[in-house]
């Protein structure tokens, strides 16, 4: 997998600039990651990415997201 060939690289030496909204590659073990704003570049937490947040407020309740659409 990506994760995999990411992973085994790093553990080589080698480093990644990745641009993206998965959550699953935010979440490689060692990341670190940038958030831009405009405010500037800011290091955060994977805690604290507002697309991971959203997402697990979806997933544990999806249906006071459903009410507004439906």
């Amino acid at each position: 997998t990506l994760i995999t060939l990411i992973h085994d690289a790093v553990k080589e030496g080698n480093q990644f600039i990745i641009a993206t909204h998965s959550p699953i590659v935010m979440s490689i073990p060692g990341a670190v990651i940038l958030s831009l704003s405009d405010q500037g570049v800011e290091k955060i937490k994977f805690d604290e990415i507002e697309s991971v947040l959203l997402l697990k407020q979806f997933l544990n309740y999806p249906d006071s997201f459903f009410k507004h659409l439906f």
